[in-house]
Order: C-alpha cells, then sequence, then structure tokens
C-alpha cells in the first residue's frame, strides 16, 4: 500500500512536532517535509511533491492563505488541510473559494 506523504507547515515548531509525533504512529502516513512559512512552503511543495499539506492560516512572510491559493492552482491532486487555533471568519470565503481539496 501507498504511503500518503504529509507536509506540515506551521509557524510554531512545538506545533510541528507534535503533529509529527502523532503521523510517525500511523501506518499509511509519511512525513515528507515541514515548513516554518508560506515561502518555505511553497518551495518544498515544489521539491517534494506532497499528497497532502497541512497548513496553519496565520505565518509570517507569506499566510496559509497565500499559499493555498498557489498551491490548488499548480498542483492539481494535491489536497490542502488548513489549521488554525481559531480561524477568523474574514478567512472563511477565501477557505472556500480554493474548493474541497483545500478546507
Amino acid at each position: 500500500m501507498a504511503l500518503t506523504r504529509l507536509l506540515i507547515v506551521d509557524d510554531h515548531e512545538i506545533f510541528r512536532k507534535g503533529l509529527r509525533s502523532l503521523v510517525e504512529s500511523a501506518a499509511d502516513l509519511e512525513i515528507c517535509g515541514e515548513a516554518a512559512n508560506g515561502i518555505e512552503a511553497v518551495a518544498a511543495a515544489k521539491a517534494l511533491l506532497p499528497d497532502v499539506i497541512i497548513m496553519d492560516i496565520s505565518m509570517p512572510y507569506m499566510s496559509g492563505l497565500d499559499a493555498t491559493s498557489r498551491f490548488v492552482r499548480k498542483f492539481l491532486n494535491l489536497g490542502c488541510l488548513s489549521s488554525a487555533s481559531t480561524i477568523p471568519r474574514k478567512c472563511w470565503p477565501p477557505l472556500s473559494r480554493q474548493g474541497p481539496r483545500a478546507m
């Protein structure tokens, strides 16, 4: 069975480490990389070609919303799961416009 390759993107290292710890216990998931902001995420996605990106909405340099809009246009089979401690209402419309692959 093929592993689902994940890219974890969050500006908080402790969150990335915690999520990595959880994912590593799953037999069908593999962490292919990590990034700390949207700019790093775009570069990592191009280089690593993950199946799914788990990405924070609010990050420095390039937000998760901006990075997600770049992903869904360039990588047609990529899923993007947005994460945040809270998602402000103003973020809901941009997220929903990205389609079901980017929620």
